[in-house]
């Protein structure tokens, strides 16, 4: 038995769903037609073909006149996490020690937040966060259906040298509807990094 999803007006990356099980079938202008095989015992929910489709990919860089230590240490230092994500939200902290597999919790001032976990860890190189769930009035959910629209996103933060300087390049996988609120707000917060890590 097959079942075949029809999407409109979106671009679809092979690499982003396990390609044993799914097979471009058809692709017209700009319909997208996936197929998927569920005679397969790793049987690949409708609902996650469609969650990839729907995920934009988003990228915010900045150069920042610091070495990679010192930028890396501003990404994830106790006191300086709060300083640069403040244009998301006011008294934001980062609950984790950063260690890959770790569970972390980033809350913002009110208490409300996101439940996450380390994805990947290379010091002053590359740091991979995997979103789950959300905190709200206390409560943890990570399974609603509305959760469900994004959970598994990713969040890459990229340090490279360029002619002595480091480059910080974020990559994100945003809901439709967050699009432009990441867009006027990235550049903020990475502008505030750069000014911590350009401090003397």
């Amino acid at each position: 038995m097959f079942i075949t999803c029809v999407f409109i007006n979106r671009i679809f990356s092979l690499s982003q769903i396990a390609p044993e099980n799914v097979v471009i079938s058809h692709l017209v202008n700009q319909f997208v037609v996936l197929t998927l095989d569920t005679r397969n015992t790793r049987l690949i929910n409708v609902y996650w073909c469609l969650k990839y489709i729907l995920m934009k990919k988003q990228e915010f860089k900045i150069l920042i006149d610091a070495p990679r230590e010192k930028v890396w240490d501003v990404i994830i230092g106790k006191d300086t996490y709060p300083q640069w994500t403040a244009p998301f939200a006011e008294g934001s902290k980062a609950e984790t020690d950063w260690k890959k597999g770790s569970r972390a919790v980033f809350s913002s001032g009110n208490g409300d937040g996101m439940v996450s976990e380390i994805a990947e860890n290379i010091p002053h190189e590359f740091l991979s966060i995997r979103h789950l769930g959300m905190i709200t009035n206390g409560v943890e959910d990570l399974d609603s259906e509305e959760i469900k629209k994004w959970s598994g996103s990713l969040e890459n933060y990229r340090l490279r040298d360029v002619d002595g300087k480091t480059e910080w390049k974020v990559e994100m996988d945003t809901a439709g509807e967050w699009e432009d609120y990441m867009n006027e707000t990235w550049p903020l917060a990475l502008q505030k990094a750069k000014e911590l890590a350009e401090k003397p």
